[in-house]
């Protein structure tokens, strides 16, 4: 039992932190850097740390949403098609906001990428992993 609880806590809980910290340490102009403002200086150049800074986020963020949806949605025959499918729609729809000028923040086409690159990657996880039990509400396993 500990084991699952672990696995749902990394997978959830780790790359929402990692994405706030990069957005409270390097990312300027963000309201959670207004709240918290810990600069670091001048962001290095470096193409890898580039990545992760614009994108890497939304990477994360997304990754995290589809095991928190299929932790609330697991016990659905469909669970993980509609965790998945809803996280690739958050995120579009947060770009289009954005775009439309309803949030703060910048369309990208690459967050697009990374958020349904972090979906893809969550399902084989998810699906793949020996911890995670799919069953119905009545207990029974779902294949």
């Amino acid at each position: 039992m500990h084991l699952k609880k672990l696995f749902w806590s990394l997978n959830i809980f780790v790359p929402l932190i990692i994405g706030l910290a990069v957005y409270i340490f390097f990312k300027r102009g963000t309201y959670i850097n207004s709240l918290i403002s810990l600069n670091m200086g001048e962001v290095p150049s470096c193409f890898v740390i580039q990545i992760i800074i614009y994108w890497g986020c939304d990477f994360l963020w997304a990754y995290s949403l589809v095991f928190t949806l299929y932790r609330g949605l697991y016990s659905l025959k469909n669970g993980l098609i509609y965790s998945a499918l809803s996280a690739v729609l958050c995120g579009i729809f947060f770009e289009l906001f954005q775009y439309a000028g309803y949030i703060n923040g910048t369309f990208d086409f690459f967050d697009i990428f990374a958020e349904i690159t972090a979906v893809i990657i969550a399902v084989v996880i998810i699906k793949k992993s020996p911890v995670v039990i799919r069953q119905d509400r009545s207990g029974k396993k779902i294949k």
